[in-house]
C-alpha cells in the first residue's frame, strides 16, 4: 500500500513537469465558410488549414492570430446537412484581445454581425469590453489590451462547483490558478486557469453562478485539446483525480487509427471534455525540427520519420543508407543551425539533390538526398559544447519591463523621487501604447527600467511573485523623505538591514510596484536588484546558471524568517545589477499578475542562445515563447523564454540592441 501511494504521489507530481499547452478549441459550425469569412474579416484570424472529409461526412479549418505551432487556434466543424447547433446554458464565451474594441465592435456591426454589449469599462475594473456574436450565436468578449502574443485570450466554461474544479484541473492539467474573482454583488466568482501569464496567454474561465450547480452541454461546443510528452502517463494521472473528484475517460490512451497521433480524451466533473495529445506527431516534429543551412529558405524537402515505434534515438554513420519510403511535403523555416557541417550542394544536379539538416535529440544528421537516399555525413552537436556558450558569451542586463497605469506621473515620480532621467519616450499609436526608459545612466552601459503605458487602462495587477527593485543611494533617510513630500508611500523606514550593517528602507511607486532603498558609496549601477520569488531556489539557481551563464553570488539563509535568497547576476554585487531570487519556506506557487513582463539581455547569439535554453528547459522546466529571430517590422533578432517559475526572459542580439538605440 505505502509503494502504491509513493508511486500516485510520483504520478501526480507528472502534470507540473510535462510540457503542457493549449493548442486548439473544437466547436461546431452550421456554414463553415460563412464563420471563416466572419472571423477573418471582423476578427483579423487567419485561415491556417482547410480540410474535407468525405468519407466521414464532414469538414474543418483552423483559424487564428498565428501559427498552431506557437498559437492557442479555433478548429471549426462542419458535418454535412447540420445547418445549427444548440449552444447550451454551460457554455459561456471565447475572448479576443485587441487594441481597439470599438473599433472592432463597428467592423462585426458593419458584417452584420450581432453586438451584446456595446464597449465600456467592465465592471470592477478600467479595462475597456465589448460582447458579440458570431453568426452561430457563439459570445466573443472583446478586451482592449496592449499588444499580445496571444490575442485569442479566453474559453469561458460554467461550472456547479469552482473550487472542485479548480482542484481538478490544478491536479489532472497541471494548471495554477492565475486569479480568483469575487462577485458577490452579482452572485458570481470566477477562477482563471492557465500555465503561462494571463496578459500574454490563453486562459480558461471558470465561472461559478451562486445556487446554480447543473448546465445543459447542448450540441455544438466540443472540446478543448492540450499538448503533452506522455499521453499515457497524463491518463493514469487523470484516472486517479477521477476517483477523487470526479468526471471520466472517454478515450483510453493509445494512437489514432489510420493517424497515429496519440491522445486521451476525459470529461471534468462538470461534464466538459479535454484532449490530451502528443504535440506532433513523430512525422510533423520532423518537419519542424528542420533546420536549413544558409542557403535555403524554402524548398521542397524530403521526409523521413526517424521514431521507428520504439521510442528510442537512432545514431547514424556515414554512408548509411535510407531504405524507408518517404513522403513530399513542403517547408518553411527560419530557424538557422550554429553546430552543422555544411556540405556544398551538388552543382550539377540542383533539381534531384538537396541538402538539409534536421535534430535528434542533440545531434544532428546532415542528408544530401538523390533517387537512392543516402546519409553522407553526421556531426555532433554535443550539449556540452552548447552549454558552455552562455558562460562564454557577453551576456549585458539591458533592461526590466512592467507596465504602469499613467505614464507621466510614474516618469516625474522617478526623476524627482529617485533621480533618474528620462532615456527616451516613444509613441506607438497604431498599437495603442507608449513607454518610456528611464535609468541612472545611458542604455549603451546601465541597466533601465522600460515603463509600458497600454491606452486607457489605468492599473494592473502586481500579483503575489513579484518582490521589488532595488536602488543604492549613499543617503536612504533623504530619498525617503523626498518620496514622503512628492505623496509617496513609505513601507518601511530607515534603518539597519537584518544580519548586516547597512541602512535600508522600502517604499512604494504611484503603482504600488515596492522599491528597496540600500545605502551604499557611490557605485555605477544604482538600479542594483529586481527580487523574483521562486518555488524551488535550487533549481531556479540551476536554471539561471545553465540557461543564462549567470553567477550565484551568495546565498543567504533566514531560516529564522522562513526565507532564502539566491543572489545572482554577472558581475560584483556592489557594482552591477543583481537577480535576487527568493524561496519562502513551504511556499511553492505565486501568482504573477499583470503588471510585471520580463527582463532583457543581451547576447551575441540569440539563435545559440535558444538551443540552449531549449536544452535546459528539458531538464528543469519552463519553455520557448517565441522562436529566436528578428522582431517582424523592427528587424532585432530576440529569442524568449519562460524559468520554470513562469517567470519571463527575453534575449536580445546585442548589435541589433545599438542600431535600436540609433
Amino acid at each position: 500500500m505505502e509503494k502504491m501511494a509513493e508511486a500516485s504521489a510520483e504520478l501526480l507530481d507528472w502534470p507540473k513537469k510535462d510540457n503542457r499547452r493549449f493548442l486548439h478549441v473544437v466547436y461546431r459550425v452550421g456554414d463553415l465558410d460563412r464563420t471563416i469569412k466572419f472571423y477573418t474579416e471582423c476578427f483579423g484570424m487567419k485561415l491556417l488549414r482547410k480540410r474535407d472529409i468525405p468519407e466521414e461526412k464532414y469538414s474543418n479549418a483552423f483559424l487564428g492570430f498565428g501559427p498552431e505551432t506557437s498559437n492557442f487556434v479555433v478548429e471549426l466543424t462542419y458535418n454535412y446537412g447540420v445547418s445549427s447547433y444548440d449552444i447550451g446554458t454551460g457554455f459561456g464565451h471565447f475572448a479576443i484581445s485587441t487594441q481597439d474594441v470599438s473599433k472592432m465592435v463597428e467592423t462585426v456591426r458593419a458584417n452584420g454581425g450581432n453586438v451584446t454589449r456595446e464597449p465600456g469599462p467592465v465592471k470592477g475594473g478600467g479595462s475597456v469590453i465589448a460582447f458579440v456574436k458570431d453568426p452561430d450565436g457563439y459570445p466573443f468578449e472583446l478586451i482592449q489590451r496592449g499588444p499580445t502574443p496571444e490575442p485569442l485570450c479566453q474559453v469561458m466554461l460554467r461550472v456547479g462547483d469552482l473550487d472542485r474544479a479548480i482542484k481538478f484541473y490544478e491536479k489532472a492539467l497541471g494548471m495554477r490558478l492565475l486569479r480568483k474573482i469575487e462577485r458577490p454583488e452579482y452572485k458570481y466568482t470566477i477562477g482563471m486557469m492557465g500555465y503561462a501569464e494571463e496578459y500574454e496567454s490563453i486562459v480558461l474561465e471558470l465561472t461559478y453562478n451562486y445556487d446554480v450547480t447543473e448546465y445543459t452541454k447542448g450540441n455544438a461546443y466540443a472540446q478543448i485539446a492540450i499538448g503533452t510528452d506522455d499521453v499515457y502517463k497524463s491518463g493514469e494521472v487523470v484516472k486517479i483525480v477521477n476517483q477523487e473528484l470526479g468526471g471520466k475517460i472517454t478515450r483510453e490512451a493509445g494512437p489514432l487509427p489510420g493517424l497515429g497521433t496519440k491522445i486521451v480524451a476525459f470529461l471534468d466533473p462538470d461534464g466538459w471534455k479535454t484532449l490530451l495529445r502528443i504535440f506532433l506527431h513523430p512525422r510533423e516534429r520532423e518537419r519542424m525540427n528542420l533546420v536549413l543551412s544558409n542557403n535555403y529558405t524554402e524548398t521542397n524537402l524530403a521526409t523521413w520519420d526517424l521514431d521507428s515505434g520504439s521510442g528510442g534515438q537512432q545514431r547514424f554513420s556515414e554512408g548509411t543508407g535510407i531504405r524507408r519510403e518517404m513522403m513530399m511535403v513542403e517547408v518553411t523555416t527560419l530557424r538557422r543551425n550554429h553546430n552543422v557541417m555544411i556540405i556544398k550542394e551538388n552543382e550539377t544536379s540542383k533539381m534531384n539533390n538537396t541538402l538539409y539538416v534536421y535534430t535528434v535529440g542533440c545531434r544532428r544528421v546532415i542528408f544530401l538526398l538523390t533517387s537512392t537516399a543516402t546519409i553522407v555525413k553526421t556531426a555532433e552537436a554535443s550539449s556540452a559544447e552548447l552549454l558552455d556558450w552562455p558562460k562564454k558569451d557577453n551576456r549585458p542586463l539591458l533592461h526590466v519591463v512592467y507596465r504602469v497605469g499613467d505614464l507621466d506621473r510614474t516618469i516625474k515620480f522617478y526623476t524627482e523621487c529617485f533621480g533618474m532621467k528620462l532615456l527616451r519616450k516613444r509613441d506607438v499609436p497604431e498599437e495603442k501604447y507608449t513607454n518610456a526608459f528611464l535609468g541612472f545612466g545611458p542604455e549603451t552601459s546601465n541597466f533601465v527600467v522600460e515603463l509600458t503605458y497600454n491606452y486607457n487602462v489605468s492599473s494592473y495587477d502586481i500579483g503575489t511573485g513579484f518582490g521589488h527593485f532595488a536602488i543604492a543611494t549613499q543617503d536612504v533617510s533623504k530619498v525617503v523623505e523626498t518620496v514622503r513630500a512628492k505623496g509617496g508611500k513609505v513601507i518601511r523606514e530607515p534603518g539597519p538591514v537584518k544580519g548586516r550593517g547597512s541602512v535600508g528602507a522600502f517604499v512604494k511607486d504611484p503603482d504600488g510596484y515596492a522599491f528597496e532603498l540600500i545605502q551604499r558609496g557611490p557605485t555605477r549601477e544604482p538600479l542594483c536588484q529586481v527580487m523574483l520569488r521562486v518555488g524551488d531556489l535550487d533549481r531556479a539557481i540551476k536554471f539561471y546558471e545553465k540557461a543564462l551563464g549567470m553567477k550565484l553570488l551568495r546565498k543567504i539563509e533566514r531560516p529564522s524568517n522562513k526565507y532564502t535568497i539566491g543572489m545572482m547576476g554577472y558581475g560584483k554585487e556592489s557594482d552591477s545589477t543583481v537577480l535576487e531570487l527568493t524561496y519562502k519556506h513551504g511556499v511553492t506557487q505565486y501568482t504573477k499578475g499583470t503588471a510585471y513582463a520580463q527582463m532583457a539581455i543581451g547576447t551575441d547569439d540569440v539563435y545559440k542562445s535558444g538551443e540552449v535554453v531549449k536544452i535546459v528547459n528539458q531538464e528543469l522546466g519552463g519553455k520557448i515563447t517565441r522562436e529566436a529571430g528578428p522582431v517582424p517590422g523592427l528587424g532585432t533578432k530576440i529569442v524568449s523564454f519562460l524559468d520554470p517559475d513562469g517567470w519571463k526572459t527575453v534575449l536580445v542580439d546585442n548589435k541589433d540592441f545599438l542600431k535600436e538605440l540609433k
